[in-house]
């Protein structure tokens, strides 16, 4: 159901398009998510809040099995953090981070 949390942009891909056959919806869907192309992506950081209700962490969990464990790649899951991860390292984390690939 496109109202459902999961699929919360799902209407953003059908909107003006429900004339198209499920299976180019579909192909739409599938070309905007960076598991088919994480190869492809530069450097990035991804931080998720385990317990996020908003940004479920297991939509993470994925890119995390397809990228390559390097410094350019990471995704840090934090364990009974939310959505917003004031009271976690991700600030900082992201900061170095920045600093590093940005130079």
């Amino acid at each position: 159901q496109p109202d459902t949390r999961e699929n919360q942009f799902l209407d953003w891909f059908m909107r003006g398009r429900e004339a198209l056959p499920l299976a180019e919806l579909r192909r739409r869907v599938a070309a905007a998510s960076p598991l088919y192309f994480a190869e492809h992506l530069p450097p990035f950081q991804i931080h998720q809040g385990e317990a996020d209700v908003a940004v479920p962490a297991r939509n993470a969990t994925p890119l995390r099995e397809r990228v390559s464990a390097s410094n350019a790649r990471e995704i840090f899951i934090y364990p009974g953090a939310g959505h917003m991860l004031d009271d976690t390292s991700a600030a900082a984390t992201a900061r170095a981070f920045l600093l590093r690939h940005l130079n």
